[in-house]
C-alpha cells in the first residue's frame, strides 16, 4: 500500500467503502425479506388453522374425526391446494394421520424430539404456540394446538409450511446481489478512479512545474536581505 500512488491508494479505499455499503445493504434486504416473508406464512397458518377445524375436524369423547368441507373436498384435497403439511396425534401423542411433509418415514429422532417437545408444551399451556424447526431436513414454521372434548385433551395437531420457498428465494437474491455488487464495484472503481484523476490533476501539474524547476537558477535570482 505504500507503494502505491496516491490516486491508486485512494480509488482503493473508497471502492473498499463502496463495497462494504453494498454489502450492509443487501444483508438488511435479506433479513428483511425473510421477516416479511416468515409473517405472511404465519398469517396463512392462522386462515388455514381457521378453515381446517371449521370445516374438515372436529372432536368428540372418542378423539378427532375427519370429514369432508361443502363443496365435498377432503382434507388431503384441501391442504394439498394451500400447501400445508399436517400431522394429527391421539391423546396418547400416537399418529392417526400425516399429510405431506409428514408422510416421511424415515425421520431422526431429533427432528421428532423437537417436535413433542412442542406438542408437549401446548399441551401444558392449553393453547396454539408457533413452532420451528425441521422435518426430514426441510425448514418449517407451524402451529401447534391441542384438541379437548368439554376439557379433556382427546388430540393434537401441527399445521406447517415449509421456508423452501424462502429459502430458494434468498438464494436467487444473493445471486443478484453478487451479480449487481460485482458491477457495482467494477464500474464504482473506474468512477473513482476517474474522478481522482481529475481532482489531483491540479497537484501533479504544480509538482511536475516544482520539479522542472532549475534550484541554481532560482537562488542567483533570489537576492537575499537580512542584517549583517
Amino acid at each position: 500500500m505504500r507503494n502505491l500512488k496516491t490516486q491508486e491508494r485512494l480509488t482503493i479505499i473508497f471502492s473498499i467503502y463502496f463495497f462494504v455499503f453494498i454489502l450492509m445493504l443487501g444483508v438488511i434486504f435479506l433479513n428483511m425479506f425473510r421477516f416479511m416473508y416468515t409473517n405472511q406464512l404465519k398469517q396463512d397458518l392462522v386462515h388455514e388453522f381457521a378453515e381446517v377445524t371449521t370445516d374438515h375436524v372436529s372432536t368428540d369423547k372418542a378423539g378427532i374425526f375427519f370429514k369432508k368441507d361443502k363443496n365435498g373436498d377432503t382434507l388431503r384435497t384441501h391442504l394439498f391446494d394451500d400447501g400445508v403439511s399436517a400431522l394429527f396425534l391421539n391423546k396418547d401423542k400416537s399418529v392417526i394421520r400425516a399429510y405431506g411433509m409428514f408422510e416421511y418415514k424415515k425421520i431422526s429422532e431429533k427432528d421428532k424430539t423437537q417436535l413433542y417437545a412442542h406438542i408437549d408444551t401446548s399441551m401444558k399451556n392449553n393453547k396454539v404456540i408457533e413452532s420451528y424447526g425441521l422435518w426430514n431436513n426441510i425448514e418449517y414454521i407451524g402451529l401447534v394446538s391441542p384438541f379437548t372434548y368439554h376439557g379433556k385433551p382427546v388430540g393434537f395437531m401441527v399445521l406447517t409450511k415449509s421456508f423452501e420457498r424462502v429459502t430458494a428465494a434468498s438464494s436467487s437474491a444473493v445471486s443478484s446481489l453478487v451479480f449487481l455488487g460485482g458491477v457495482g464495484l467494477l464500474g464504482s472503481f473506474i468512477m473513482i478512479y476517474v474522478f481522482t484523476k481529475r481532482s489531483l490533476r491540479p497537484l501533479y501539474e504544480i509538482r511536475k512545474a516544482i520539479e522542472k524547476t532549475d534550484l541554481n537558477k532560482l537562488q542567483k535570482r533570489v537576492q537575499i536581505e537580512g542584517h549583517t
